[in-house]
């Protein structure tokens, strides 16, 4: 979802600094940036030296010498269905869907409830959160109950810079549902009903309302009064959801409401992500698929799979006849599952990074991450893959960042929105998470935090 650039290390990690040097030049250097003094060429010694001078302070011990932190959350949050990093990099931004809130974590782990800031806003009960660039600066960028977004600034969050409403509201009028969320004015109507996920893509600079919301949906089809549904990939341009456009309909869409594919976007994982003008989406079929919709930014509908990819085998789950009774069981399938399961697409700079998930023999789950690069020349799509040594909770929540990746420890789902225990986060050096890639290839399995 989130459009903006980050850097890495070199293809040929034989000839890289290591990572602890890498990430303590990196944090000198923005120190000394900040104090406004020129820094091109200078040393590691010579900067701690001078940041001693400038007064400063010296880098954290821990920070530098370390690729991974276990950070203890204090207290502890309820239910966190999503979270982000903000422009800082040092605060972790996570919803609290139980409790409709907003909670700030640093690095420490010690929380502030930034809940009161939002309270400006109409009907405030956040789903999700994001950061994303705009040509006045970074933004959040909240997705609230039945479909509404809200663009806030950073400091200032309940002056309203955007709103969006991509499905009609609880209390329409029949008539106003059909004509606000009617999609390309087709016959039968089609109407975006419930978004479950979605990435914002735009080109580089653009506005937001030169950005579109790609997501999946379930989709109501009117025909002479009588309605069915679907479960479709939408295309909604900001703002203007009644040009809203069905993706890939005949050859993307399940076969029908319950499928497996359909079960799979609605546990919480994201398999959806932007990277550049494209949109990817990791498609839950018996053996899983990332497809790719190029050009989503320009509004384009043609999807292709990326081919000479092996991600595994689909754990087989439970459907969803009544889904908050249900949702516990499915996914403690899930996290009783031997196989191993891709259950989470990422992107960041260049590449796509897909989060693994497997039953330990030990107990516990066994969770690793891969790197892709959808664009390589030489046909090797497959970068790399580590795994998160010392994590083996029941789930994860992944927050990929500037500084950091985030992963949120979240015990077992004991019943829908009621407090899951989550006492801890690991944050990994995004230097660290570079590596993946920078891998010989044959090279076996990295280890995140040996």
């Amino acid at each position: 979802m989130t459009i903006k650039p980050f850097g890495g290390l070199g293809a040929d990690h034989r000839s890289a600094p290591s990572f602890e040097m890498t990430s303590l030049r990196a944090r000198l250097l923005r120190r000394i940036r900040r104090a406004g003094v020129p820094s091109k060429s200078m040393g590691v010694a010579c900067m701690v030296g001078l940041l001693l001078t400038l007064g400063l302070g010296p880098v954290p011990a821990r920070a530098a010498e370390q690729a991974c932190q276990s950070v203890k959350l204090t207290p502890k949050p309820y239910w966190v269905s999503s979270a982000s990093w903000a422009p800082d990099g040092d605060r972790l931004l996570a919803v609290d869907s139980l409790t409709s809130r907003v909670l700030s974590y640093n690095l420490q782990g010690r929380q502030r409830d930034l809940t009161d800031d939002y309270r400006g806003l109409e009907s405030f009960f956040p789903v999700a959160i994001d950061t994303i660039s705009t040509p006045a600066g970074p933004r959040q960028l909240l997705q609230l109950t039945h479909g509404r977004f809200r663009v806030v600034p950073f400091g200032s969050a309940s002056s309203l810079v955007s709103g969006f409403d991509a499905a009609p509201l609880p209390g329409e009028a029949p008539a106003q549902r059909v004509g606000a969320s009617r999609l390309s004015q087709s016959s039968p109507s089609l109407g975006v009903e419930k978004l479950w996920q979605f990435a914002l893509v735009g080109k580089p600079g653009s506005t937001l309302s030169e950005r579109r919301l790609v997501g999946f949906s379930d989709v109501s089809h009117t025909i002479a009064g009588d309605k069915s549904w679907s479960f479709d990939l939408v295309s909604v341009p900001w703002g203007q959801r009644d040009r809203a456009s069905v993706v890939g309909h005949d050859e993307f869409s399940p076969g029908s409401f319950d499928d497996p594919v359909r079960t799979y976007f609605r546990l919480g994982y994201p398999l959806i992500a932007a990277l550049g003008t494209d949109v990817y989406i990791l498609r839950m079929e018996e053996s899983p698929k990332i497809f790719v919709l190029r050009g989503a930014a320009d509004g384009k509908t043609d999807l292709e799979v990326l081919e000479g990819l092996d991600l595994g085998q689909r754990a087989e789950l439970p459907g969803f006849e009544r889904f908050s009774e249900d949702f516990p069981s499915v996914m403690d399938t899930l996290v009783k599952s031997a196989s191993k399961v891709p259950v989470g697409l990422y992107s960041q700079g260049d590449l796509l990074y897909v989060l693994f998930r497997q039953r330990a023999e030990a107990g516990g789950t066994r969770w690793s991450l891969a790197a892709i690069d959808p664009k390589a020349k030489d046909g090797n799509l497959w970068r790399g893959e580590a795994v998160l040594t010392g994590v083996a909770s029941d789930h994860l929540t992944v927050v990929p960042g500037s500084e950091h990746w985030a992963f949120l420890e979240k015990g077992p789902v004991v019943e829908l929105f009621t407090e899951q225990d989550i006492p801890s986060m690991t944050l990994v050096a995004t230097d660290r998470i570079s590596q993946i890639s920078a891998q010989a290839r044959g090279a076996g399995l990295l280890e995140l935090c040996p």
